[in-house]
Protein backbone atom coordinates (compact mmCIF):
# COMPACT_ATOMS: atom_id res chain seq x y z
CA UNK A 1 0.00 0.00 0.00
CA UNK A 2 1.63 3.28 -0.81
CA UNK A 3 -0.05 6.76 0.76
CA UNK A 4 0.72 10.10 -1.26
CA UNK A 5 0.03 13.12 0.84
CA UNK A 6 0.04 16.73 -1.53
CA UNK A 7 0.17 20.34 -0.44
CA UNK A 8 -0.03 23.55 -2.05
CA UNK A 9 1.59 27.25 -0.67
CA UNK A 10 -2.00 28.57 -0.57
CA UNK A 11 -3.55 26.67 2.70
CA UNK A 12 -2.43 25.76 6.08
CA UNK A 13 -3.96 23.36 8.66
CA UNK A 14 -3.12 20.61 11.15
CA UNK A 15 -2.87 18.21 8.51
CA UNK A 16 -4.77 14.24 9.12
CA UNK A 17 -3.81 11.68 11.24
CA UNK A 18 -3.50 7.90 9.84
CA UNK A 19 -2.76 4.28 11.34
CA UNK A 20 -2.61 1.30 10.17
CA UNK A 21 -2.99 -2.82 11.04
CA UNK A 22 -0.52 -5.90 9.45
CA UNK A 23 -2.21 -9.09 9.66
CA UNK A 24 -0.60 -12.59 8.81
CA UNK A 25 -1.80 -14.70 6.29
CA UNK A 26 -5.11 -16.45 7.67
CA UNK A 27 -6.99 -15.10 10.48
CA UNK A 28 -6.86 -11.52 10.53
CA UNK A 29 -8.24 -11.28 14.62
CA UNK A 30 -5.41 -13.59 16.39
CA UNK A 31 -3.55 -11.26 16.09
CA UNK A 32 -2.96 -7.78 18.04
CA UNK A 33 -2.31 -4.10 16.52
CA UNK A 34 0.78 -3.34 16.32
CA UNK A 35 1.02 0.25 18.86
CA UNK A 36 1.87 3.33 16.39
CA UNK A 37 3.67 6.44 18.11
CA UNK A 38 1.96 9.54 16.28
CA UNK A 39 4.02 12.93 15.76
CA UNK A 40 1.57 15.62 15.00
CA UNK A 41 3.13 18.64 13.23
CA UNK A 42 3.18 21.69 15.59
CA UNK A 43 1.20 24.00 15.00
CA UNK A 44 1.68 25.76 18.56
CA UNK A 45 4.24 28.73 18.60
CA UNK A 46 3.97 31.69 20.45
CA UNK A 47 5.25 35.42 18.74
CA UNK A 48 5.12 39.55 20.55
CA UNK A 49 6.10 39.77 23.54
CA UNK A 50 7.85 42.50 25.41
CA UNK A 51 11.09 44.15 24.51
CA UNK A 52 13.21 46.33 27.13
CA UNK A 53 16.52 46.44 25.58
CA UNK A 54 18.40 49.61 24.09
CA UNK A 55 18.44 47.56 21.20
CA UNK A 56 16.95 44.31 19.20
CA UNK A 57 15.57 42.28 16.82
CA UNK A 58 12.19 40.37 16.19
CA UNK A 59 10.29 38.51 13.29
CA UNK A 60 7.46 36.90 12.71
CA UNK A 61 6.54 33.15 13.20
CA UNK A 62 9.20 30.95 11.92
CA UNK A 63 10.94 33.64 9.96
CA UNK A 64 12.10 33.12 7.53
CA UNK A 65 10.02 30.36 6.88
CA UNK A 66 6.29 30.59 6.12
CA UNK A 67 4.29 32.49 8.97
CA UNK A 68 1.19 30.57 10.46
CA UNK A 69 -2.26 31.80 8.71
CA UNK A 70 -4.19 33.71 11.66
CA UNK A 71 -1.60 34.82 13.70
CA UNK A 72 -2.10 37.54 15.35
CA UNK A 73 1.34 39.00 17.52
CA UNK A 74 2.19 42.26 19.24
CA UNK A 75 5.63 43.28 20.42
CA UNK A 76 5.64 46.47 23.25
CA UNK A 77 8.97 48.27 22.39
CA UNK A 78 9.67 50.07 26.05
CA UNK A 79 13.39 51.95 25.89
CA UNK A 80 14.49 53.99 29.01
CA UNK A 81 12.78 57.58 29.78
CA UNK A 82 14.01 60.27 27.42
CA UNK A 83 14.49 58.21 24.10
CA UNK A 84 12.55 57.43 21.69
CA UNK A 85 12.16 53.94 19.53
CA UNK A 86 12.95 53.57 16.49
CA UNK A 87 11.94 50.20 14.15
CA UNK A 88 13.95 49.25 10.41
CA UNK A 89 12.40 46.61 8.66
CA UNK A 90 14.66 44.33 7.03
CA UNK A 91 12.46 42.57 4.89
CA UNK A 92 9.13 41.99 4.60
CA UNK A 93 7.43 39.57 2.25
CA UNK A 94 4.04 38.84 2.88
CA UNK A 95 0.85 38.12 1.22
CA UNK A 96 -0.03 41.10 -1.75
CA UNK A 97 -1.83 43.89 -1.08
CA UNK A 98 -2.45 45.48 2.45
CA UNK A 99 -5.51 43.82 3.37
CA UNK A 100 -4.26 40.61 4.30
CA UNK A 101 -1.32 39.64 6.05
CA UNK A 102 0.67 43.23 7.36
CA UNK A 103 2.10 44.97 10.18
CA UNK A 104 0.81 47.66 11.73
CA UNK A 105 3.58 50.28 13.72
CA UNK A 106 2.30 52.37 16.68
CA UNK A 107 3.14 55.31 18.62
CA UNK A 108 2.42 53.63 21.96
CA UNK A 109 0.57 51.56 22.42
CA UNK A 110 -1.63 49.00 19.37
CA UNK A 111 -5.21 49.47 21.47
CA UNK A 112 -4.76 52.94 22.19
CA UNK A 113 -2.20 54.97 20.24
CA UNK A 114 -1.97 56.29 16.64
CA UNK A 115 -1.19 54.07 14.25
CA UNK A 116 2.38 55.32 12.26
CA UNK A 117 2.02 53.24 9.80
CA UNK A 118 1.08 50.19 7.83
CA UNK A 119 3.95 47.78 6.38
CA UNK A 120 3.05 45.35 3.77
CA UNK A 121 4.86 43.36 1.23
CA UNK A 122 7.81 44.36 0.03
CA UNK A 123 8.05 47.86 2.26
CA UNK A 124 11.48 48.75 3.82
CA UNK A 125 11.81 51.60 6.21
CA UNK A 126 12.09 53.04 9.27
CA UNK A 127 9.08 54.33 11.97
CA UNK A 128 10.23 56.64 14.80
CA UNK A 129 8.17 57.00 18.00
CA UNK A 130 7.55 60.18 19.84
CA UNK A 131 8.31 58.82 23.52
CA UNK A 132 9.92 55.92 24.96
CA UNK A 133 6.78 53.14 23.97
CA UNK A 134 6.11 51.63 20.45
CA UNK A 135 4.01 49.14 19.63
CA UNK A 136 4.22 46.35 16.72
CA UNK A 137 1.41 44.31 15.49
CA UNK A 138 1.24 41.45 12.80
CA UNK A 139 -1.74 39.77 11.55
CA UNK A 140 -2.55 36.86 8.99
CA UNK A 141 -5.53 36.17 7.59
CA UNK A 142 -6.69 32.51 7.23
CA UNK A 143 -4.81 31.67 3.75
CA UNK A 144 -1.90 32.03 1.78
CA UNK A 145 1.51 32.77 3.78
CA UNK A 146 5.20 33.33 3.05
CA UNK A 147 8.50 34.31 4.50
CA UNK A 148 7.31 37.12 6.72
CA UNK A 149 9.22 39.79 7.99
CA UNK A 150 12.34 40.47 9.68
CA UNK A 151 13.07 44.04 12.32
CA UNK A 152 15.18 45.85 14.06
CA UNK A 153 14.82 48.27 16.58
CA UNK A 154 16.91 51.30 18.70
CA UNK A 155 17.04 54.20 21.12
CA UNK A 156 17.97 57.26 20.92
CA UNK A 157 18.38 60.01 23.05
CA UNK A 158 14.92 62.83 23.03
CA UNK A 159 14.98 65.92 23.93
CA UNK A 160 11.64 66.49 24.64
CA UNK A 161 11.38 64.79 28.46
CA UNK A 162 8.15 62.24 27.42
CA UNK A 163 7.63 59.12 28.71
CA UNK A 164 4.59 56.89 28.05
CA UNK A 165 4.04 53.34 30.05
CA UNK A 166 0.52 51.82 29.58
CA UNK A 167 0.01 48.42 30.45
CA UNK A 168 -3.63 46.55 31.03
CA UNK A 169 -3.83 47.48 34.48
CA UNK A 170 -0.78 50.09 34.98
CA UNK A 171 -0.36 53.98 33.52
CA UNK A 172 2.61 55.95 33.72
CA UNK A 173 3.07 59.71 31.55
CA UNK A 174 5.59 62.22 32.02
CA UNK A 175 5.94 64.97 29.94
CA UNK A 176 7.82 67.88 30.26
CA UNK A 177 6.46 71.40 29.88
CA UNK A 178 9.12 72.74 27.89
CA UNK A 179 7.58 69.96 24.95
CA UNK A 180 4.22 70.98 26.11
CA UNK A 181 4.35 74.52 25.15
CA UNK A 182 6.40 73.59 22.00
CA UNK A 183 3.16 72.09 20.58
CA UNK A 184 1.77 75.15 21.79
CA UNK A 185 -0.18 73.56 25.38
CA UNK A 186 0.33 74.44 28.61
CA UNK A 187 0.33 72.11 31.98
CA UNK A 188 -3.61 73.00 32.20
CA UNK A 189 -4.24 71.54 28.76
CA UNK A 190 -3.43 68.23 30.03
CA UNK A 191 -6.36 65.73 30.88
CA UNK A 192 -6.47 62.58 31.78
CA UNK A 193 -9.62 61.13 32.00
CA UNK A 194 -10.53 58.05 34.73
CA UNK A 195 -13.72 56.78 35.73
CA UNK A 196 -14.69 59.09 38.47
CA UNK A 197 -14.04 61.85 36.72
CA UNK A 198 -10.52 63.91 35.23
CA UNK A 199 -7.48 64.69 37.61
Amino acid sequence: MTIHFRSDISFQNTGFLAWYNSFPSGNPLSTPAPFLSVTRPNTNYSCGGFLSQPSGDFSSPFYPRNYPNNAKCVWDIKVQNNHRVTVIFRDVQLEGGCNYDYVEVFDGPYHSSPRIARVCDGARGSFTSSSNFMSIRFVSDHSITRRGFRAEYYSSPSNDSTNLLCLPNHMQASVSRSYLQSLGFSARDLVIATWNGYY
